[in-house]
């Protein structure tokens, strides 16, 4: 039938012609972006997964840098600890020297006051010792209360008759995953105490009958026996209680009372004071070291995990470009087919014009 209001070959071809030319753009925008989901209307389900995995990549990678910055914690105060321990071994080298019996007073004054620079280098590696502004073993809120100590550090007992003494720890949490619940804690021990200037190194001994937390500042190798003055409670004549000086029963302050004790013990009692502060030490270094090995190992794990998952959200998301490039090329042969087409149609409905000659 030979008809001009109607041209169905150019309305089918004009259609084949807007489907290529769409073809043609979609293959375009993919490989000139090298994504195949480039809007959520491309594949909304694939969309939605590939930014899932995009959260998980992102928060790993986060957590190495986490992971990463957490070692490095780590390592410092393990070195710094394991300058410690080298100060307490010479301690002990000077402390047996100390315990000979052929010193005289004057030798052991002599080690003594080596003995007192090694403290004091310790109590300052303590109390110094920071990473990115976090203080590592030092802090007056840990271990026994504040009050329990003197400016010298000696343990006040407040009139009990055992003391049992912890130094305390410090808990720091390392996001070291993608999720809220991938987290390490690391525990850094309280071996100094600020508040009252004292190392927490140390171990309870007896001391002339009383048990006592016995520190590293408490040796005194020029003493011949064990020291031990501390005031006691008492009741004064008038009624009222308070600390008591034991010989005067004179009442001071409880401020006075934590200057008038004092504790020192010798050489041999010495001796064991170090051997704990020395195991004080290695159980710290241990605990460093096997955090700092499980944070290494979570860091290998994370580039594994990132490898994976990186692979993954690539097959969901990246074009590839010998499918797209192939797409390309059949859009465009097809465009020109349907060009050609439509020039046809057009031209059939010229010979309708030969009918009327």
């Amino acid at each position: 039938m030979s008809v001009i209001g109607t041209n169905s070959a150019a309305l089918r071809a004009q259609r084949a012609i807007e489907a290529a030319t769409k073809a043609q753009g979609q293959a375009s925008e993919k490989l000139s972006t090298g994504k195949r989901i480039n809007s959520a209307k491309d594949d909304a389900a694939g969309m939605a997964i590939a930014q899932t995995m995009t959260s998980q990549l992102r928060g790993m990678e986060v957590a190495k840098r986490n992971a990463a910055d957490a070692i490095s914690l780590t390592q410092t105060a393990e070195g710094v600890l394991g300058e410690v321990q080298n100060s307490l071994q010479r301690m002990r080298e000077l402390t047996l020297q100390a315990a000979n019996g052929v010193n005289r007073p004057e030798d052991r004054a002599a080690l003594q006051t080596e003995l007192d620079q090694t403290v004091a280098h310790i109590n300052a590696l303590l109390q110094n010792s920071e990473f990115n502004g976090v203080n590592l073993f030092s802090n007056t809120a840990q271990g026994v209360a504040a009050r329990d100590y003197n400016a010298d550090g000696d343990f006040l007992d407040y009139g009990q008759s055992e003391i049992y003494h912890s130094a305390g720890s410090t808990g720091i949490n390392v996001q070291a995953g993608a999720n809220a619940t991938d987290n390490v804690a690391i525990t850094l021990p309280t071996l100094r105490s600020n508040g009252d200037d004292f190392a927490l190194l140390g171990t309870d001994l007896a001391v002339n009958g009383r048990m006592r937390f016995v520190g590293i500042s408490n040796i005194d190798l020029t003493l011949d026996y064990d020291v031990d003055v501390a005031a006691v409670y008492r009741t004064n004549d008038v009624g009222s209680t308070g600390w008591m000086d034991p010989e005067g029963y004179v009442a001071f302050t409880d401020s006075d009372y934590k200057s008038y004790a004092q504790i020192g013990v010798t050489a041999q009692q010495g001796l064991a004071v170090i051997d704990a502060a020395l195991a004080q030490i290695s159980t710290a270094r241990v605990n460093l070291g096997a955090a700092q090995s499980r944070l290494e190992s979570i860091s290998s794990q994370l580039d594994a995990n990132i490898v994976n998952l990186t692979d993954a959200r690539s097959r969901i998301e990246d074009a590839d470009f010998s499918t797209e490039s192939t797409a390309l090329a059949k859009s465009q042969i097809l465009s020109q087919a349907a060009t050609a087409m439509l020039a046809q149609a057009n031209a059939r409905q010229q010979d309708v014009l030969k009918l009327l000659e």
